[in-house]
């Protein structure tokens, strides 16, 4: 139970990382001198927060073009069959090592 909790705190502390990263760069602003702009940092903390909860906000480019789509629908197209093959592919590999499985224990002990 320990090894759970350390292992979410880490994961925790690894998002918050992420965070303060990629919002850092709100954090400075140049204008006729450097300026410390903790409200911007926040605002964007804020922002990213929220975007990364929204997935509808989340876009992709896809194929030749440089049209954006949304990343559900292009996992929902592309991934969806490949899942299936791969879910397809796993039960077979069961099925044939209980059936091969089988076929060894009738087989003579010589």
């Amino acid at each position: 139970m320990k090894k759970i909790w350390s292992g979410l705190i880490y994961t925790f502390f690894i998002f918050m990382g992420f965070l303060l990263v990629s919002s850092l760069s709100a954090v400075l602003q140049y204008d006729h001198e450097l300026v410390i702009n903790l409200d911007n940092f926040v605002l964007s903390m804020k922002t990213t927060l929220t975007q990364i909860g929204d997935f509808s906000t989340l876009r992709i480019p896809w194929g030749e073009s440089s049209r954006t789509y949304p990343v559900t629908e292009v996992f929902i197209q592309s991934y969806g069959y490949s899942f299936l093959i791969l879910l397809s592919s796993f039960i077979l590999a069961i099925v044939v090592s209980i059936m091969l499985s089988y076929a060894f224990m009738l087989l003579p002990n010589k």
